[in-house]
């Protein structure tokens, strides 16, 4: 298993720009850490699958 500690942060102000030409915008931010953390644990898990059913089921691509 792989743990990582996520710093707790504060924004205090954002500003977004006008969108880039490569869709994006530029952010300005102000922050501020705080004194706690989360921590975030990575562990392998059994394959993912999804399954649909219902009368939307067609239209969502299911066989």
């Amino acid at each position: 298993m792989l743990a990582r500690i996520a710093p707790a942060k504060v924004n205090l102000t954002l500003r977004v720009g006008p969108r880039r030409a490569d869709g994006y915008h530029d952010i300005d931010s102000l922050v501020a850490f705080a004194g706690f953390h989360d921590v975030v644990q990575l562990a392998p898990g059994a394959p993912l699958a999804l399954t649909v059913d219902g009368p939307a089921a067609a239209a969502a691509g299911a066989p």
